[in-house]
């Protein structure tokens, strides 16, 4: 949810970062869209990984597809609404950042 909210941080953040030479690769991990609204007026920024959660059943913000995103599986979500408590299980399955803070700075962990 929020989905084109993220789209613009995460484009307010990239030029940020080519603007003071910082290589955004190593800082943004991915994108998660849950229940996007208006999925397919949106696209994933360039070089960002994004995944998508949408339900069939969710009327609000509908199932099309983000142009670009990994669309994942929900079919098992008992419930295929628009609540977020019905994104539960993807949310714990999310997959962690790369990264570590050293002396305030956010480093890649490779």
């Amino acid at each position: 949810m929020r989905s084109a909210y993220s789209k613009g941080f995460i484009k307010a953040l990239t030029e940020y970062m080519i603007k003071n030479n910082i290589d955004s690769s190593d800082i943004i991990e991915f994108e998660a869209n849950h229940a996007p609204f208006q999925p397919n007026q949106q696209k994933v920024a360039k070089d960002v990984k994004a995944l998508q959660y949408s339900h069939s059943k969710d009327y609000i913000a509908g199932s099309k597809t983000i142009k670009g995103a990994e669309k994942q599986d929900t079919s098992s979500d008992s419930s295929q609404d628009h609540s977020i408590s019905s994104f539960e299980e993807q949310i714990k399955t999310l997959p962690s950042g790369t990264y570590k803070v050293v002396n305030g700075k956010i480093t890649p962990n490779y």
